[in-house]
Parts: structure tokens; C-alpha cells; sequence
């Protein structure tokens, strides 16, 4: 067998293997939400601290990453507005669940003008 094809077929097993691995942690995600909220009007949820550099590392080969146990921030019902950011983010993930299911693409700009009248004043507001 070509080593090209060799390759390609690999290729593609972890692709798929990355979005099922992917499909996996968005619904763990949510069983944990309504787990944790059960019945809640609003509950809270955690998620990785992008805005702390402490959260980053740096490789020659990939640049900046997440590191593999960064600090946590809760989005949620502690603070006035944060409804708004956890709803936000709760409805992207599920845009991205679907996509993954039905194997399409769409730009974080497309996403955004499907939810421009509704959801998200500007881009900056998009998760």
C-alpha cells in the first residue's frame, strides 16, 4: 500500500476519533450542567480561564496552548450578567455539537449572523 494512502487513512481514523472525542465532551458538558442544576431556573457552569495568562504555555512547534490543568472560572448566577454569558455559551455549544454531528462547517462570523438579531449585539459578545 502507498504510503500516502497509509497516511491519508490515518489521517482520517483521527479525525474521526477527535470528533467523537469532541462529540463526548460537549455532552458530558451538559449531563454535568443539568446534574449539578437539575432544575434550576439557572444554574452555574465551570470553564477554563482563557483570560489568565497563568492558564497558557508556550512551544516552539504549536505556540501559545492551554495547559492541562488550568484554573477554573464559574459563568453562571453569581453575577449580574453572567446569566446572559452562560446562556450564550451554553447555546454555541450546541450549534458545535450539531456540526460535528452532521459533519459541517461554519465560520465563528456565520455562526454569529445566524444569531445576530437574537442573541449577540456585536461579535465581541460571541463566545
Amino acid at each position: 500500500m502507498d504510503s500516502k494512502v497509509l497516511n491519508q487513512k490515518n489521517f482520517e481514523s483521527q479525525c474521526l476519533n477527535n470528533k467523537e472525542i469532541l462529540l463526548k465532551k460537549i455532552e458530558h458538558i451538559f449531563q454535568n450542567y443539568l446534574i449539578k442544576n437539575g432544575t434550576n431556573k439557572f444554574g452555574s457552569i465551570q470553564i477554563p480561564n482563557r483570560q489568565s495568562w497563568k492558564n497558557t504555555s508556550f512551544e516552539i512547534n504549536r505556540g501559545i496552548k492551554m495547559i492541562a490543568n488550568p484554573t477554573l472560572k464559574t459563568v453562571g448566577t453569581q453575577r449580574k450578567g453572567s446569566e446572559r454569558k452562560l446562556v450564550k455559551f451554553l447555546h454555541v455549544l450546541t450549534k458545535i455539537h450539531k456540526l460535528l454531528q452532521t459533519n459541517s462547517y461554519r465560520t465563528k462570523r456565520e455562526l454569529f449572523y445566524e444569531d445576530v438579531d437574537s442573541s449577540f449585539q456585536n461579535q465581541q459578545q460571541y463566545p
